[in-house]
């Protein structure tokens, strides 16, 4: 839609340089250079998103768990009732 937006605005700019312009030609023009600078918006704003996506809580919470289940293992005191 970006690229359809910025072709549309660019070849209309084209036919009303050229003299051929309308009555609604113009208006034409603003709407499609709104709509390209509103998908380049929310373009960026989806980059951002994704390079600043964090974890979900659960799978903060379940790698803690796992280093404390990882340290249990690799922990040289024996557990309390075990007898070796």
């Amino acid at each position: 839609m970006l690229t359809y937006s910025m072709v549309v605005t660019l070849y209309l700019v084209m036919v009303g340089a050229g003299g051929g312009a309308g009555l609604l030609l113009w208006p034409a023009v603003l709407v499609h250079a709104v709509l390209a600078v509103l998908f380049i918006r929310e373009l960026r704003r989806a980059a951002l998103l994704i390079t600043n996506y964090k974890r979900p809580v659960t799978s903060r919470f379940l790698g803690t768990c796992y280093a404390c289940w990882n340290r249990s293992f690799t922990d040289q005191s024996p557990s309390p009732g075990f007898e070796t």
